[in-house]
C-alpha cells in the first residue's frame, strides 16, 4: 500500500462570521508555514492522482524576501466530475464540505452576503437558483464558472462571451463572480485595486483546457500581486476569474496518496472534484 503524503496549513480566523472579501478590514488572520514531507515547499509539479498535479510557488518581494506561498493544482478535466453546492442554511469550511462529500478535491467558490446568500447568480448542481444574473457582466460580474449538459467545465468573460440564457437554464450548473483577472487570450484585465492583501482564491484555465485551482496561502497579496503572478506564470494561462477570498479562501484535497488541507472560515458554496 502507498504511504499518504500529509501536506498541511492552519489558518486562525477571527472577529467575522462571513469570509467575504467586502469585509476584510474586519478580519485577522494568521498562518504556518506549509508543512510538506521533507519540510519545504514543492518546488516541482508532483502527481496527485491521474490527470492531476500540485506544487507551491514563492513570491518574493522587490528585497528577494519571501512574501507569499501560492499553491496550484493543475486538473485535466477529461478525468474528472465536477459539481457546484450551495448550503445557505449549513455554511461550514472547505475541508468540512470536502468530508461531507466524499469529493476528492473542494474549493471555496462564489462570494455571499451575511445571510450565506450568494451575491451574483448561482445555479447549483441540484438545479437551485439564487441571485440575480447578470448575463453580460453588468455589476463588475464579469467573471463565471459554467458546467455545460455534457458535464465539460468552462470559464467565461461574461462581456464578450456568446451566453445565452438558455446556455444557463440548459446547464448542469453556473455561478458568477468578480474581478476577471486575466481576459481569454492571455492578456490582463482593468482591476481596479484597493491594495488590500489578503489570500486570494482564483479559477483559472490554459488554452489546452486544463484547469487550475490558484491559492495564496499568507494573506499578503493584492489583486493586482496576483495578477501579475498569473500573467507571468510558466504555464500558457488563457483566462483567470477571481473567487471569494480572504477567510474564504480554502482547499481540500483527498486522494490515495496525498492529503492537502488549507483552512477556510464558513462557506456557503463550494466547487466540488470527484474522480470519474
Amino acid at each position: 500500500m502507498k504511504q499518504k503524503v500529509y501536506f498541511i496549513l492552519f489558518m486562525f480566523l477571527a472577529v467575522t462570521l462571513v469570509g467575504c472579501e467586502f469585509d476584510l478590514e474586519k478580519i485577522s488572520t494568521t498562518a504556518t508555514e506549509s508543512i510538506t514531507q521533507a519540510d519545504k515547499t514543492i518546488e516541482d509539479w508532483q502527481v496527485v492522482s491521474t490527470g492531476m498535479q500540485i506544487k507551491e510557488v514563492k513570491i518574493l518581494d522587490d528585497l528577494g524576501l519571501n512574501k507569499d506561498l501560492v499553491t496550484i493544482l493543475k486538473i485535466a478535466p477529461a478525468n474528472f466530475n465536477f459539481e457546484v453546492r450551495q448550503d445557505g442554511d449549513n455554511p461550514k469550511s472547505v475541508f468540512s464540505w470536502q468530508e461531507e462529500l466524499g469529493a476528492k478535491i473542494v474549493v471555496n467558490a462564489a462570494y455571499f452576503d451575511e445571510n450565506y446568500l450568494p451575491t451574483g447568480y448561482l445555479k447549483d448542481s441540484q438545479k437551485n437558483e439564487f441571485g440575480n444574473l447578470y448575463l453580460r457582466g453588468s455589476n463588475n460580474y464579469t467573471g463565471a464558472f459554467l458546467i455545460d449538459e455534457t458535464g465539460l467545465p468552462q470559464i467565461y468573460y461574461l462581456p464578450t462571451a456568446n451566453l445565452s440564457q438558455e446556455n444557463i437554464d440548459s446547464s448542469q450548473a453556473f455561478f458568477q463572480t468578480f474581478p476577471t483577472l486575466i481576459l481569454p487570450g492571455g492578456q490582463k484585465a482593468e482591476v481596479s485595486d484597493s491594495a488590500k492583501q489578503a489570500n486570494r482564491t482564483v479559477l483559472a484555465q490554459d488554452k489546452q483546457g486544463d484547469f487550475y485551482i490558484i491559492i495564496s496561502q499568507q494573506n499578503s497579496l493584492t489583486l493586482f500581486e496576483m495578477q501579475d503572478f498569473l500573467y507571468n506564470f510558466e504555464e500558457d494561462i488563457d483566462v483567470a476569474i477571481n473567487l471569494d477570498g480572504g477567510t474564504s479562501s480554502g482547499l481540500a484535497i483527498e486522494t490515495e496518496d496525498v492529503s492537502y488541507h488549507l483552512s477556510s472560515f464558513y462557506v456557503s458554496s463550494v466547487l466540488a472534484i470527484y474522480e470519474k
